[in-house]
């Protein structure tokens, strides 16, 4: 099953860039979300196929998710990406997909929908922090005292 793990990487990397990114481009400040996949990926399918490295890949999968939640898809859009290994793991390993894999998926999910709604309440307080302390400056730039 190892000799395997690079070809489920590959065919999950391809089904899971979003379209106009390149594929070949690694570098993070020009591919910042291809850099995070190939960063992330790796650790995920070890995660998954193997049952190792738990802990590492909660971070991993928290770097996608965070980059997921500040944009403005669903949480479906932003976690399809988990599923997508599923039918990969079927197709690349004939049948040795066991249902144990597929319970780490489904845990990963679990896991990744929570750190999804942290990171999105987050980002929505941190926007509303903003706002605030934007129209105070402006109160205070018009002569008004609060």
């Amino acid at each position: 099953m190892a000799h395997k793990r690079g070809s489920v990487l590959e065919a999950w990397l391809a089904g899971s860039l979003p379209p106009g990114l390149p594929s070949e481009d690694a570098d993070r400040f020009h591919n910042p979300i291809g850099h995070a996949l190939r960063t992330a990926f790796p650790v995920l399918v070890d995660a998954v196929m193997e049952g190792a490295g738990l802990d590492r890949a909660n971070c991993c999968l928290e770097s996608l998710v965070r980059i997921g939640a500040v944009q403005d898809g669903t949480p479906a859009q932003s976690l399809a990406f988990l599923f997508r290994l599923k039918p990969i793991l079927r197709e690349q390993l004939d049948g040795e997909a066991s249902r144990a894999m597929e319970d780490r998926i489904d845990s990963l999910a679990l896991l990744a929908f929570d750190l999804f709604t942290r990171a999105r309440e987050e980002a929505r307080r941190l926007q509303a922090d903003e706002v605030r302390r934007q129209s105070y400056v402006q109160r205070r730039a018009g002569g008004q005292e609060a």
